[in-house]
């Protein structure tokens, strides 16, 4: 499953905010990309290219990106060894908020949805009958709570209006964690991978 955003896109020592166009593809199987028209460095030479930490940009719909360990994958040049395009891969997406450099990449608050969570648990918030559908408020389950975070599930209802009156009401299954110390992307990324592993295997589901 893929997803492609157009937006602008810099680096963070670049005084031109208006950034390159160019478009991200957000991949849930294969590693990221983005493409790019032109250089980010500004040097449009092709001996010129080279990865980057740091990317950041703005999707065309508002949104702030910043792209963490972007590695140089092509470009393509004209019969001027100008640049035309260039092609990065990319580590992490992290969509919503501008960071300037990698050291202030730290988290203390985690949180996941997991489709198939509630069918594991045995429970929902939607209660249905003939003629009526309705939801309940279901306390908090504590998973842990040591020294290193506290994990708590919250099972609750999201209910939305759609055309000619018809409402959609969906349960959303979220795993909050909270860091008592904060945590580097990489250290983040260890743990979102066992938990995946974990519910992977007593849900007898991908997540």
């Amino acid at each position: 499953m893929e997803n492609q955003f157009k937006g602008k896109w810099w680096l963070p020592n670049n005084s031109d905010k208006d950034g390159i166009s160019g478009e991200l593809t957000v991949s849930y199987f294969e590693q990221s990309k983005l493409l790019v028209n032109g250089a980010l460095s500004g040097t449009r030479t092709l001996e010129a290219i080279k990865g980057y930490d740091i990317v950041l940009g703005k999707l065309n719909n508002g949104k702030d990106v910043t792209l963490v360990k972007c590695d140089f994958s092509g470009s393509i040049g004209n019969n001027e060894d100008r640049i035309v395009e260039t092609q990065f891969y990319i580590k992490y997406v992290l969509i919503g908020e501008h960071f300037d450099n990698i050291d202030n990449l730290m988290f203390d608050t985690y949180a996941i949805d997991l489709i198939h969570l509630n069918q594991w648990l045995g429970l929902s918030v939607i209660e249905s009958t003939l003629t009526n559908i309705c939801t309940k408020k279901i306390d908090p389950i504590k998973l842990l709570n040591n020294k290193e975070c506290n994990i708590n599930i919250y099972l609750n209802a999201n209910i939305s209006i759609k055309k000619y009156d018809k409402y959609e009401i969906k349960q959303n299954n979220n795993i909050i964690i909270v860091f008592n110390n904060n945590k580097t992307i990489k250290e983040l990324k260890d743990m979102i991978y066992k938990l995946q592993c974990l519910f992977t295997l007593l849900t007898n589901e991908k997540h």
